[in-house]
């Protein structure tokens, strides 16, 4: 009996033409089982979401339907002066040449004559505008 020494073991061992092929199928192998651990990590802290009784559905419909505190906007003159504008949808006011004024479209702007008007609808003047 031979008995092949370390270095003449690898080198019998090292070059045949298997070797890529079994690291290739080890690869797959673990890639596998390293996606059938993730998928069971995910199904245990899975988020589960369950239909409310009628009773919280009317509820919440009625909060839906009518909010508490909409804010009230006095009513504005056609005839003033345009010098601020805001949008029927929003909270803030801005000065014809402020960047936003132009984002408001034709039908949601909102004309004033002057800061106090704007104000006294409820308005605030944008961050990124300042006064002339």
């Amino acid at each position: 009996m031979d008995i092949l020494s370390k270095s003449t073991f690898l080198s019998k061992f090292a070059g045949g033409p298997w070797i890529m092929p079994l690291i290739v199928v080890l690869v797959g192998v673990g890639a596998f089982g390293l996606g059938q651990l993730s998928l069971l990590d995910s199904q245990k802290d899975s988020l589960k979401i369950y239909a409310p009784g009628p009773a919280a559905v009317g509820e919440a419909a009625r909060s839906l339907a009518a909010p508490s505190e909409a804010p009230t906007r006095p009513a504005i003159d056609p005839n003033q002066p345009k010098n601020f504008v805001a949008s029927k949808n929003g909270t803030k006011y801005y000065a014809l040449g402020c960047p936003g004024a132009a984002r408001i479209k034709a039908e949601n702007q909102v004309w004033f004559g002057a800061v106090d008007d704007a104000e006294a609808a409820g308005y605030t003047l944008a961050a990124n505008c300042t006064l002339p």
